[in-house]
């Protein structure tokens, strides 16, 4: 696998997730060093690029409307 390390899921978190053995699945670190593992949507995350650009540009306008 290239320089990623494989795992092994038992198969209920396999069927949790949805997953099949073509999918590439995502480990993301959350609050208090937990982790979630979802899997990997690349049309999600070209959204969510955008929309971190879009809250690094109107940062101070959003700022204001929160208030």
């Amino acid at each position: 696998m290239g320089s990623s390390l494989g795992v092994v899921l038992p198969q209920e978190a396999i069927n949790r997730l949805a997953a099949t053995q073509a999918d590439r699945l995502l480990l993301r670190e959350g609050p208090s060093n937990t982790y979630q593992l979802t899997r990997y949507k690349p049309a999600f995350e070209k959204k969510m690029k955008k929309i971190a650009d879009i809250i690094r540009r109107y940062r101070g306008a959003l700022r204001t409307l929160a208030k």
